[in-house]
């Protein structure tokens, strides 16, 4: 069960950095910080499920794991967060019932 939790969390963070790369239009550079940062959040993911980390690294991993993310690609970040916020309101909701829905998912199996 754990190993198709990986390859879906794998799959998942790839083909959400496809569509952001191709949405936005991004340079080699910005491609790269994309692919880095998508990288980290699926090792995070991953090694939060197969490893038990103390919640205190748990924690400090996270932010780490965000802080870079957030600096690697800050641009991106912020031109999908515009796009999020001008998304017709059904749109909206159904993002963040779907994605809440992952994570409750996510938390129930471990």
């Amino acid at each position: 069960m754990t190993l198709y939790v990986c390859i879906g969390i794998i799959l998942f963070v790839a083909y959400k950095a496809q569509a952001i790369v191709k949405r936005n239009n991004l340079n080699a550079k910005q491609q790269r910080n994309v692919l880095i940062s998508a990288v980290l959040v699926t090792l995070f993911l991953i090694t939060s499920i197969t490893l038990p980390y103390p919640e205190s690294l748990y924690w400090f991993l996270f932010i780490g794991t965000i802080s870079t993310t957030l600096i690697l690609s800050n641009n991106v970040v912020k031109k999908e967060y515009n796009r999020f916020k001008n998304l017709p309101r059904k749109d909206l909701v159904l993002n963040v019932l779907f994605y809440c829905s992952l994570i409750i998912l996510f938390n129930l199996n471990y």
